[in-house]
């Protein structure tokens, strides 16, 4: 299997991507995700990239379909378009992968525990909000029970009525 060498204009590294559009995670380094504008500009630069590589393919499709001069021609024309396609899809999603990778390698410890006690505080409120709405219905229902018995029956049958 052979391999080429690229270099990512938006990280100055030198990534191996095989042909059949994988990354060689042996090889390939890591670009380094200062915060998050970095990764988002990463993101965003990789993809208009590609769409703009993709779309000069899918521009070029009818007049190259359009120059066949035979059904089998036409045929493998598209076969190997579909070919191609699939293999710059796999290729995107292996860059992509590789600069997403990189991001969440920069999370530090103190983030991750951070959000997670961030976290922890969230459900312990949502707790006890739920507490406290148990505990005004559980009074609601009292009040209601309380009333209900100091009605006379006439006046119980008239609330009835109306409800």
């Amino acid at each position: 299997m052979t391999t080429k060498k690229q270099e990512t204009a938006d990280t100055k590294t030198d990534v191996d991507i095989r042909e059949d559009g994988e990354l060689r995670t042996d090889v390939a380094a890591t670009p380094d995700c200062d915060s998050t504008l970095d990764f988002l500009q990463r993101w965003n630069m990789e993809l208009t990239t590609f769409y703009a590589q993709r779309y000069l393919q899918y521009a070029a499709l009818p007049m190259r379909l359009f120059s066949c001069r035979s059904v089998a021609e036409f045929e493998a024309l598209q076969k190997d378009f579909l070919e191609q396609l699939a293999v710059d899809y796999r290729r995107e999603a292996a860059k992509l992968s590789w600069i997403s990778g990189a991001a969440a390698e920069d999370l530090d410890a103190s983030a991750v525990a951070e959000y997670a006690a961030r976290l922890q505080k969230a459900q312990q409120d949502a707790a006890a909000i739920l507490e406290q709405a148990k505990a005004q219905a559980d009074r609601i229902l009292m009040s209601a029970e309380n009333h209900a018995a100091r009605l006379s029956e006439p006046q119980a049958e008239e609330v009835r009525k109306r409800a």
